[in-house]
């Protein structure tokens, strides 16, 4: 993650060499990210073990009566963490509204919580079994298990492009430097557990992390105030909405949100 902060203060000095540039438009903010990324398999419905999983394949005397009604517990992997967030824009400005290119890094540390669900004691089902149906294995037993409080990092990369909006443009306003946008883009997302601090060696083979590209919607508010004729400084608020683009567990939910909030430094 460091390399991305490294990309992202070149950037900036490399925006800042052209900044006398008339229409140019810079914002850069630095703050405190809260990530929250959950990822839950998707709910499978158990049988009856005198009903059958899916099509009878042929089975004889086999007929297919529909599922029970229940629903097995599944994998869930929550991750809550916070650290900082560094957030570059440049791009093009009017007097209401600037149009912009934008790179954001965020790295944070916090806890992995990992709910698992263990089959145990597989049984052939042979019509005589009183189990249930899982994963089209006939089982007597099922467990669930939950690890707590992994002690685990995340980072975050947005690369995308949006606009803010002043909507109010005169000087002698309270409000003037109050503003608000959207950002729209992708970030590639990755959780780890920190194996030597939770003495774990394969984490699950990587079921107890979060990987995953995502398109992303981000809503942002803010307010600067002028300090001299070109630059302004202020506060901002940022929330962040991920959707994966596409999962390899592709029977998995997302829910993966940042926000952030901290100082701003505009120049328009």
């Amino acid at each position: 993650m460091g390399n991305v902060f490294k990309n992202c203060i070149l950037a900036a000095c490399v925006v800042a060499a052209g900044a006398s540039a008339e229409g140019l438009y810079l914002e850069g903010s630095l703050g405190i990210a809260k990530a929250d990324y959950v990822e839950q398999e998707r709910p499978r419905r158990l049988q009856q073990a005198d009903d059958h999983v899916g099509e009878c394949l042929g089975i004889e005397g086999c007929e297919d009566t529909g599922p029970s009604g229940e629903y097995a517990p599944r994998d869930k992997v929550e991750y809550v963490g916070y650290g900082p967030v560094l957030d570059l824009k440049v791009g093009y400005g009017w007097e209401k509204l600037a149009v912009f290119g934008v790179i954001q890094g965020t790295y944070t540390e916090g806890f992995h919580n990992f709910d698992c669900y263990v089959v145990k004691e597989p049984v052939e089902y042979t019509g005589d079994d009183d189990g249930y149906a899982f994963h089209n294995h006939w089982v007597e037993h099922e467990e669930y298990i939950r690890y707590s409080e992994l002690h685990s990092l995340s980072t975050r990369l947005f690369l995308g492009g949006g606009f803010t909006f002043y909507p109010f443009a005169k000087k002698e306003s309270p409000l003037t430097g109050f503003h608000a946008g959207a950002l729209f883009g992708f970030s590639i997302i990755e959780t780890q557990v920190d194996e030597e601090k939770n003495a774990i060696r394969d984490r699950n083979h990587g079921a107890m992390e979060i990987s995953t590209l995502t398109q992303s919607i981000v809503f942002d508010v803010g307010h600067t105030w002028a300090f001299n004729e070109r630059w302004n400084m202020g506060v901002a608020l940022t929330a962040a909405f991920e959707n994966p683009v596409e999962s390899e567990k592709e029977y998995s939910m997302f829910n993966l949100h940042t926000i952030w909030a901290g100082l701003r430094f505009v120049r328009k």
